[in-house]
């Protein structure tokens, strides 16, 4: 009888404990229920913001979310609520770092969860535009940058070209130093470089040396190749290199004769008594100074590609200077004569006295090379641009654009210049050039007429011939 009484009283003690576990067990899941159904609530409320475009209250709405349910169910929904939020693209607190982060976070928190896969897709997404937008703004640093270089160099290039109209050599050449102190990737080094050469081959400059000027001329060819001013620093060196040879040979023909005269002076003076030795004759000096004078005819006759000219020699105007060396004048030939005297800027205020580039004319001339590697069609230069207009509708290729842009020949006046482009082959650009000239609408003059400098050779020439005379 006692051990029933006590296997009863066990029965009754287990059922009151498995009572007490269910109701605990049961108020935590129905606690658990309606932290559940508050937290969609919660969801939902947020969605509804959202729409409304209300993106603090919807992300506070599912910050409460996570704050109940985290790290269960739903708080991974909470999660991805606010990375869209934050990736919204009319949030005017946008933050695609956040948004990652929030995404992110349900991926490492809830690899179960099935908004992982679109998570990850936000995450790369938004990734590819942080990365986008850093170049953007990479750009943009460098371009403000650029600009702020560039217009730096464009206010030292204007004191540099002030400077130098009022004769004060050494200023323009520091301003110009300052430039390329700048750095070549941020400043145009190739202007700088050709004004200094200018500079230095000034005619009046006190400190004027060609071969500093052929030094810059040669950096801007060696390292700008693609710079527009190459072609002109090239006829540039070739025309100092020609003063050079040409000073070169007045030395050593002065340096060989005086050279002869010193011995014919010590054997003159050589006693009757002494043993005779080999005389130098005035003939030989005569003979001698010959092969100089060859040596500068040889020189002189290099300059078949370059011409150098004054205006108050030739007329006193552009118009006069093309119509001598060219037998024709307009404004093309003015535009083609100023490529080659970039250091013209106004030419109203060209002094008589300047020294003036005069190049040779080809089809070469009418073929201008453009940045990217292209080619264009110089045609023409004109007053107006009605009369560009018109002109370009004589040249007529439906094939190819026609450019007009303005070309100021000085503060007064604005000319307009016509161009047809763009040829990726040269040789296909110098076969319209060809075709425009058979047309009659490009005109390639004759070579330079260099037989005023063959005279002043004969003259240089009849003048050593009469002073030997009068020596012998």
């Amino acid at each position: 009888m006692g051990r029933e009484h006590i296997g009863a009283r066990k029965y009754i003690y287990l059922c009151l404990t498995s009572l007490i576990f269910f109701s605990f067990f049961g108020c935590a899941t129905l606690e658990g229920m309606k932290k559940r159904m508050v937290a969609r609530e919660g969801l939902l409320r947020s969605q509804e913001l959202l729409i409304k475009g209300e993106y603090k209250e919807a992300l506070r709405e599912n910050q409460e979310v996570l704050s109940m349910v985290a790290p269960n169910s739903p708080g991974d929904r909470a999660l991805f609520n606010m990375g869209l939020i934050y990736a919204h693209n009319d949030n005017p607190e946008k933050d695609y770092k956040k948004a990652i982060g929030f995404f992110n976070k349900i991926i490492e928190d809830y690899p179960q969860s099935t908004l992982v896969e679109e998570a990850k897709i936000w995450v790369a997404t938004l990734e590819i535009i942080e990365q986008e937008k850093q170049v953007a703004i990479e750009i943009e640093k460098k371009k403000k940058e650029l600009e702020r270089h560039e217009h730096s160099a464009q206010k030292h290039s204007l004191r540099s070209r002030d400077f130098l109209i009022k004769g004060e050599y050494k200023e323009a050449l520091r301003e110009n130093q300052e430039v390329l102190f700048m750095g070549d990737k941020n400043s145009p080094g190739d202007r700088p470089l050709f004004n200094m050469g200018l500079i230095y081959a000034h005619n009046d400059n006190p400190e004027k040396d060609y071969k500093k000027a052929i030094g810059f001329f040669n950096k801007i060819i060696e390292d700008y190749p693609q710079s527009t001013l190459v072609e002109e620093a090239k006829i540039w060196v070739a025309t100092l290199e020609i003063i050079e040879q040409e000073k070169q040979v007045d030395i050593e023909i002065e340096k060989k004769k005086k050279e002869l005269e010193r011995q014919v002076v010590q054997q003159e003076e050589v006693p009757s008594s002494v043993k005779p030795v080999k005389t130098v004759s005035k003939q030989l000096i005569a003979s001698a100074d010959a092969d100089l004078v060859t040596q500068k005819e040889q020189a002189l006759s290099r300059k078949k590609d370059v011409h150098i000219a004054v205006l108050g020699e030739e007329g006193g105007s552009l118009y006069f200077l093309a119509l001598n060396h060219f037998k024709k004048a307009n404004g093309t030939l003015f535009e083609l004569i100023l490529q080659a005297n970039p250091s013209i800027i106004d030419v109203r205020q060209i002094d008589d006295h300047q020294e003036i580039i005069v190049p040779v004319i080809t089809a070469k001339s009418y073929i201008k090379k453009i940045p990217g590697g292209d080619y264009r069609v110089y045609i023409g230069t004109f007053a107006t641009y009605a009369i560009a207009a018109a002109y370009s509708q004589k040249v007529g290729n439906a094939e190819k654009l026609i450019f007009i842009d303005s070309r100021e020949f000085s503060s007064q006046d604005t000319w307009y210049r016509l161009m047809m482009g763009d040829f990726k082959d040269k040789e296909e650009a110098l076969k319209i050039v060809g075709l425009l000239e058979e047309k009659g609408l490009i005109y390639i003059p004759p070579k330079l007429d260099m037989m005023g400098e063959e005279k002043q050779v004969d003259i240089e020439k009849a003048e050593k011939n009469r002073e030997l005379k009068k020596q012998e």
